[in-house]
């Protein structure tokens, strides 16, 4: 990226790991290792958060649980929302809050180009102690051409998954 960083200097919980042609998947893995906090969560490139996003994420961590799932808008402009009934039917990584420590060293499995985030959610979510938050906090960018979720459905109407 050529955009000015500088602003980054300010602050201390913020690092920056160049390497090229990741998946996402290895760069979450990147992040989980360098995560110097008690939380990690995700979000995608192309999304966005509600403006009370982190204090919310503050409040969720006043309780005992392994992680949190929330709901999300899905779309951009925050007009649609879609509600889990069960924990695994949000397959998004970004619509969870995890204690690092119950990541441990459960990882994405960086050859998945597809549903990676399933795969790490099933590693990590189920038989933990999670709670709902019956709470929108991300936007999901649905009209982004580029996105791994319009890749995907692209190859399941050819029949190739």
């Amino acid at each position: 990226s050529t955009e000015d960083m500088s602003f980054i200097d300010a602050f201390d919980v913020i690092s920056i790991h160049h390497k090229d042609r990741l998946l996402p998947s290895g760069a979450r893995n990147i992040g989980i290792e360098l995560a110097k906090g008690e939380y990690i969560t995700f979000l995608d490139s192309d999304d966005d958060i509600v403006d009370d996003y982190i204090s919310t994420l503050l409040d969720m961590m006043k309780t005992n649980a392994d992680c949190y799932s929330y709901r999300f808008y899905a779309d951009r402009y925050g007009t649609k929302s879609w509600q889990h009934e069960e924990i695994l039917w949000s397959w998004n990584v970004w619509s969870y809050l995890f204690k690092k420590e119950y990541i441990g060293d459960k990882r994405f499995d960086e050859n998945k180009e597809f549903m990676e985030d399933v795969d790490f959610l099933r590693k990590v979510v189920v038989g933990g102690n999670v709670e709902h938050v019956d709470k929108c906090m991300v936007i999901y960018n649905d009209e982004n051409p580029t996105s791994q979720s319009h890749k995907y459905e692209e190859l399941k109407k050819k029949g190739l998954i």
